[in-house]
């Protein structure tokens, strides 16, 4: 699995293109002409400050396609780990975005979430739209799983809020988390394989899935 550009590669890339201090430089410059924009008198038009800002995350992403994508993405997962320790995200951000079974199998990339904005919020990192991936919405739990342009597996599984019905509500996530499980097998062409691998993979599934509901309950209990 790699980290997902959202531009094409420039051909500024360090060292070949330029240095790591070059192309920090551009991005230092790209930076001054955002700031300028967004402290500008005129009344320019919104897409003028979002050309800026995509500017600069074009910059970014330059600097890092020196770098090997998984390390990239080991990188960034732990970035946003760091920041959701920090509090910059809502509570009910969907996170977990990256997660490894076993150094023998494919890791996915699997959030909980609490509605299907989440659902398409979490979709869009990898190129990926609501209308490509089906959802019912009416349930009161929902497996979305499916495969990015790069071929990374990706699942949402989508929670109702019923925080007075803990326990069904975790059955309900073991549900889910059996689809998911059996869809990335069948992802990987493993539509039967051994019980005790079927049931490592459901496991791991649900303990990060599980562990990551105890924390919103958590989160959602000291809120009162």
């Amino acid at each position: 699995m790699s980290y997902c550009f959202n531009f094409p590669p420039a051909k500024f890339v360090p060292p070949e293109g330029l240095t790591r201090a070059g192309q920090a430089d551009h991005i230092v410059e790209e930076a001054a002409e955002l700031f300028a924009e967004a402290t500008s008198d005129a009344a320019n038009p919104p897409e003028k400050y979002i050309e800026e800002v995509l500017d600069c995350i074009h910059a970014c992403e330059t600097a890092l396609r020196e770098f090997d994508p998984e390390i990239v993405l080991r990188v960034a997962d732990a970035v946003v780990a760091k920041n959701k320790d920090r509090g910059y995200y809502g509570d009910d951000t969907a996170t977990l975005s990256y997660m490894s079974i076993t150094d023998m199998l494919p890791p996915v990339d699997v959030a909980l979430c609490y509605s299907e904005e989440e659902v398409a919020t979490h979709l869009m990192q990898f190129g990926l739209t609501p209308g490509e991936v089906p959802m019912c919405g009416r349930t009161v739990g929902e497996a979305i799983t499916c495969r990015s342009d790069e071929g990374r597996f990706v699942a949402c599984v989508r929670m109702s809020e019923r925080p007075n019905d803990r326990e069904a509500m975790m059955g309900v996530l073991v549900h889910e988390t059996t689809h998911v499980a059996t869809r990335y097998l069948e992802s990987l062409g493993c539509e039967t394989v051994d019980d005790e691998i079927r049931a490592y993979v459901s496991q791991s599934i649900g303990q990060a899935l599980l562990e990551e509901y105890l924390l919103h309950m958590e989160r959602s209990e000291n809120k009162e």
